[in-house]
């Protein structure tokens, strides 16, 4: 069941060169996405204009069958066993998850394009209030997504780690609700920022990156290389949102993603058919030797953890006011 690149196994010389230059690529590509956020948001209104005709532009692109095609084709994580319920269940959760991404993007283009104009009590709400219900429901759709799977899992607590991450995505779809009471977000011409605490940061990071490990196996390193670890970085040495970079990015990255995957020669990548989690092999060295039960259940359990502690320092901050 576990795999020759289990924790503790070593990979072999010859996987060494792929694995390397899937890191290399997902740097380049999340610097590249840092890059371009960060120098349109320095320009001001005209930058925030670009990045709304970008989103739009991108999610006309999906619209022309894409992700239509996209959401037809059930993910490795679930083709497995071809479950009636899972091809709806997939469905909406494409469609939602991308036009939620979309929504958030363009909620905050807006946000920043007003500021000037626009204050006052409707601004404010907008900004906090609308930004974070799309933001809980981008959260909330994975956590549905990955309770559906869990059951389907074998082996090695693959199920109970699904089971516990889908727990924590619904007590961070809460916070999220809970965030602009305690803590509204805080918009300027030159950047928006949804305010979250460092703690909810390392536990969304945590818990998204968990899911994608089975949901978005395919393309796993490149998802932490371009919109987790640049927007970590980032956000922790120069203060920027975490959250504003990843949403352009990801929206960046799904419609890209879904454009390669049409196009994709799907015959390269087989079924696994004695993996527990129903992996499909050539998807990618990093997944292929690295992502198994250990590392599902350490991310899995970090997410939890943090999320706990974000919950007492919301708590704290409640009790002090």
């Amino acid at each position: 069941g576990r795999g020759v690149g289990y924790w503790g196994g070593w990979p072999g010389k010859l996987m060494i060169g792929p694995l390397l230059r899937e890191l290399c690529l997902a740097g380049i590509v999340g610097g590249a996405n840092l890059g371009w956020v960060r120098t349109l948001n320095s320009q001001g209104s005209s930058g925030y204009a670009v990045r709304f005709a970008v989103c739009v532009l991108l999610t006309a692109t999906a619209l022309c069958g894409y992700l239509q095609t996209f959401a037809n084709q059930l993910n490795p994580a679930l083709i497995k066993w071809q479950h009636k319920s899972s091809h709806r269940v997939w469905s909406l959760f494409v469609w939602g998850k991308y036009l939620g991404v979309c929504a958030l993007e363009m909620a905050m283009c807006v946000a920043c394009l007003t500021v000037r104009d626009w204050g006052g009590w409707w601004h404010t709400s907008w900004a906090s209030w609308v930004c974070a219900a799309l933001l809980a429901f981008n959260i909330l759709e994975c956590a549905i997504l990955e309770l559906h799977s869990h059951k389907f899992y074998q082996g090695d607590g693959v199920g109970k780690c699904a089971l516990l991450n889908s727990m924590t995505g619904f007590v961070l779809t809460a916070l999220t609700m809970i965030q602009p009471l305690l803590l509204p977000a805080i918009v300027t011409e030159t950047g928006f920022s949804h305010n979250h605490t460092n703690m909810y940061v390392m536990a969304y990071a945590c818990w998204n990156i968990k899911f994608a490990s089975i949901h978005q196996d395919d393309g796993t390193l490149f998802h932490i290389g371009h919109s987790h670890l640049p927007a970590l970085i980032s956000c922790f040495l120069y203060g920027t949102d975490y959250m504003e970079y990843r949403v352009a990015s990801l929206h960046l990255h799904f419609t890209l993603g879904m454009v390669k995957s049409y196009y994709k020669d799907n015959a390269k990548c087989v079924l696994n058919k004695d993996d527990p989690v129903g992996r499909m092999l050539g998807y990618g060295s990093f997944y292929d030797l690295f992502m198994h039960e250990d590392w599902m259940s350490l991310v899995a359990w970090a997410a939890a953890g943090a999320t706990i502690l974000h919950s007492l320092q919301l708590l704290s901050m409640v009790l002090s006011s």
